[in-house]
């Protein structure tokens, strides 16, 4: 079981109307009514957030956002939205099927600023790496469909998983021993706390 403080904030990187909705439908039944959950969904794309927002079942505790998140201006976004509930950091946040989207477009640089960044603003995370098959699978998917070309040769983190259990502990984190799970895709999701 993991204790938050009430309320609990919460942000989403990479928002799925589905995802969103069913992490809050088990936050809320896990913790019942004794503290209030607010989720924070953000993604690049419009039109998912304009039809998460559409589809919205919760508009009192989810709101959906576009957002940069390797944009400077998103920290105030973020913090913006903490304030509201008194936060200076969310509670928990996710990141689904991310990482390596952030590390093809802004390299393994970008994807260390991304993970200092949200270490910043969190107390727990909870991370989905994808494997180097996925990459090269995504690498291959746009090709096919002539859209942006991804240079793999650049990227010299080629193992995800090891580099999140190297890279917390130096922002202050520790790696649970165990994965959380398997998602249907096959991936393990691993939960990061940091120091309280």
């Amino acid at each position: 079981m993991i204790w938050l403080s009430s309320p609990d904030v919460t942000t989403n990187y990479q928002c799925r109307e589905e995802l969103t909705t069913g992490l809050y439908s088990h936050l809320t039944s896990e913790l019942g009514s004794k503290i209030d959950v607010f989720i924070l969904g953000i993604d690049l794309d419009d039109n998912l957030i304009t039809r998460s927002k559409e589809s919205n079942k919760y508009i009192d505790h989810i709101i959906y956002e576009k957002m940069d998140v390797m944009e400077d201006s998103s920290v105030s976004q973020l913090q913006s939205f903490l304030q509201r509930y008194n936060k200076t950091k969310f509670d928990l946040i996710t990141c689904f099927s991310t990482t390596m989207w952030i590390h093809l477009h802004h390299g393994d640089d970008g994807l260390n600023k991304f993970l200092s960044k949200i270490s910043k603003l969190a107390t727990l995370l909870l991370i989905e790496p994808q494997e180097w098959k996925s990459y090269k699978s995504a690498v291959r998917r746009m090709t096919r469909l002539n859209r942006e070309i991804f240079n793999l040769e650049k990227l010299k983190i080629r193992d995800i998983t090891h580099h999140l259990s190297q890279f917390f502990p130096k922002e202050c984190y520790e790696h649970f021993d165990k994965s959380l799970g398997e998602t249907s895709w096959g991936r393990n999701m691993f939960l990061f706390r940091g120091q309280t």
